[in-house]
């Protein structure tokens, strides 16, 4: 982790995760690339495809610099060797992740602030599911976002206060 030192330096990193959002019947993955939201079964090939399709779109929207770090967690898709060959295709740099490292990911916050926006008017359809998902998303303040990237240094500082133990985060 000491490739990024700054706060300013987070800016380039693009983040990944999976959520789930319950519903009174099942509980349906949401996969988020940066500023694409989609409701879906997370397999390689989906995961690919995602990457290949979205991120010069994400590096745009976003106004990423060239040199980006990506960051995922050990999901399988993640793994994968081909998500490997694409990652390293696309010209992204992987900031890797250990084995049960906290996880300090920023979009763990924003998932957060859709969840609650979700209990606003919940819904109990897949489709008004997605539909809602991207809405939210797209609502969502890029300041906000940017406020849980900047806090990425304190986030690591506190990790190693805690010598890796339980934090705020």
């Amino acid at each position: 982790m000491n490739k990024l030192v700054d706060a300013k330096d987070w800016e380039s990193v693009l983040y990944t995760d999976e959520a789930c959002i319950q519903l009174p019947v099942h509980c349906a993955n949401l996969q988020v690339a940066s500023p694409i939201a989609h409701v879906v079964e997370l397999d390689i090939s989906y995961y690919r495809n995602l990457l290949h399709e979205q991120i010069e779109i994400t590096r745009e929207l976003l106004l990423l610099p060239e040199k980006v770090w990506f960051v995922k967690d050990g999901a399988p898709a993640h793994r994968a060797e081909e998500t490997k060959a694409v990652v390293k295709e696309l010209g992204l740099d992987d900031l890797g992740h250990l084995p049960q490292s906290p996880d300090l990911n920023p979009i763990e916050d924003i998932w957060a602030v859709m969840k609650r926006e979700l209990h606003k008017n919940p819904t109990s359809s897949v489709e008004d599911l997605k539909q809602k998902l991207v809405k939210i998303w797209y609502s969502i303040d890029k300041a906000l976002g940017r406020k849980f990237t900047m806090s990425i240094p304190g986030r690591l500082e506190s990790v190693l206060m805690q010598k890796g133990g339980h934090n705020k985060y």
